[in-house]
């Protein structure tokens, strides 16, 4: 398997199960991602205080993309829950951003499993005159005390998508050109987090 093709015999239900790793990508440019995440993911679990520039930020939220995907592949290879395009795919395996995907990034406090990854709902797109657009999907991970979003579409074109994590008080959405300051304003918490799963993210 390849990052832009399919194993078509990857069926895997749970996200830490696989039944068959490119050697290529796992220990090249996904491990050489984690090995530079690991620190500001360490800092966040910590409670720690920090400036996050514009390549922290690109490298956050490729690590959120990567591990979107990672869930995405792992999902049987007919389930709606597989969005992105294999020309998406190859863009990220390249260091690329996808035009119009989407991420952000909040606080966490309180209980839960160490890494929890959920799907929304899959929607598709229409325009006025019922032509499809294409489909989209939003991912949230939460480890510990950290929360991603990452919103993932199909289409060629950057469609008009709603604010993350609830809106600016408990997300910072990046990449930003500018320096982020970690955490943001609002702390998430179990109330807050089942608001943000259940908050549909798409507009159009």
């Amino acid at each position: 398997m390849t990052f832009g093709d399919l194993y078509p015999q990857r069926t895997a239900k749970k996200m830490n199960q696989i039944v068959r790793v490119c050697h290529t990508c796992n220990s090249g440019w996904m491990s050489r991602l984690e090995a530079r995440f690991r620190p500001a993911l360490i800092a966040m679990s910590e409670g720690n205080q920090f400036h996050i520039g514009p390549n922290g930020q690109k490298t956050i939220a490729r690590w959120l993309i990567k591990s979107s995907l990672t869930a995405e592949l792992t999902t049987p290879k007919d389930s709606l829950l597989r969005v992105s395009t294999r020309e998406q795919r190859l863009s990220v395996h390249d260091g690329q951003i996808p035009a119009g995907w989407r991420t952000a990034i909040g606080a966490y406090e309180g209980s839960g499993s160490n890494l929890e990854h959920h799907f929304s709902n899959v929607t598709q797109l229409v325009t006025d005159d019922g032509e499809s657009l294409g489909y989209t999907i939003l991912h949230t991970l939460r480890l510990e005390s950290f929360v991603g979003q990452v919103l993932i579409h199909s289409m060629s074109i950057n469609p008009e998508l709603k604010h993350l994590l609830g809106g600016p008080t408990f997300g910072l959405e990046i990449p930003q050109q500018e320096i982020v300051f970690w955490p943001p304003p609002g702390i998430l918490n179990e109330k807050t987090i089942k608001k943000v799963l259940n908050l549909t993210s798409v507009s159009q």
